[in-house]
């Protein structure tokens, strides 16, 4: 094997592209990246970085040692929109292509997200992302945040400290009862009342009031919080767009050419992002 291109360049594609030279592959390596920045540390997103504790050079996972020795050509800003195991060849979204004798799938996973979403929503999955959400939080402002879960937790933790008024939507009735339990769950409920952050339990999201900035969200069982900052780590999805291009054989579903006698490609998925549908 000659080449090996990673499409996803955070922390398991980065991780892939260590292992195969600790394994003492010396061919090229590709890291592809829909994001704009090398690989760093995503947890503190939600904590320190949002505070303004850490900056982006603290969450950096490789130092220039380590990009020296895995000495990888970098595709960043970059998606790979299809792949054709047959001749190794990958598309990105600015019609380049780049040639790999194997291919690893390392895209990690989508937020979900709510439909007709106005101005002043954020997510939290990235770097753009948490700076987005952290220029927007002023002390005395009112945020709301769907989702309970850690990451929930800790972005209306963080919000609290920063001076915000806080409203958690949960539309389980204990919050993180299937991960800890419901006795646990309970507990989490009570530190967030016990710092001033009001926890709706048991509804969702019905809509999003607001033209040119969100104003109120509705819940489904009508009640309406006033926000003007609105957030949330929604569910997540698997990120297989690329993937789902596959049949179960690896051969893409759009016509593919043959050419001479290229061997397919030998591929690979990290994180469990490979999931293709199975007749």
């Amino acid at each position: 094997m000659r080449a090996v291109a990673i499409v996803g360049a955070s922390l398991a594609g980065w991780r892939a592209a260590q292992e195969l030279r600790a394994q003492g592959f010396e061919g090229r390596i590709e890291l592809i990246g829909e994001e704009t920045h090398r690989p760093y540390d995503r947890p503190p997103l939600s904590k320190d970085f949002l505070s303004g504790g850490l900056g982006a050079k603290d969450l950096a996972l490789a130092e220039e040692t380590d990009l020296a020795e895995v000495a990888a050509t970098w595709r960043l800003g970059r998606r790979a929109v299809a792949l054709a195991p047959s001749d190794g060849v990958i598309e990105l979204d600015d019609s380049t292509r780049c040639q790999a004798d194997g291919v690893v799938i390392a895209t990690g996973a989508t937020p979900k997200t709510l439909p007709a979403i106005p101005p002043g929503v954020h997510t939290l999955r990235t770097l753009d992302d948490a700076l987005a959400l952290r220029d927007d939080l002023r002390p005395g402002a009112k945020a709301v945040i769907v989702g309970a879960g850690f990451v929930g937790a800790e972005v209306a933790s963080t919000c609290r400290n920063l001076g915000l008024d806080v409203t958690v939507v949960e539309a389980l009735e204990v919050p993180l009862a299937p991960v800890v339990g419901p006795k646990l769950g309970a507990v989490c409920a009570a530190l967030h009342a016990d710092h001033g952050v009001r926890l709706l339990c048991g509804t969702g999201v019905e809509r999003l009031h607001g033209e040119q900035r969100v104003t109120a969200v509705e819940l489904t069982d009508r009640h309406r919080p006033a926000g003007r900052r609105g957030g949330g780590r929604h569910r997540r999805a698997p990120e297989h767009r690329l993937a789902a291009r596959l049949g179960p054989d690896g051969v893409e579903r759009r016509a593919v050419r043959r050419r001479g006698r290229h061997r397919p490609a030998e591929r690979g998925s990290r994180g469990g992002r490979g999931q293709l549908p199975h007749p």
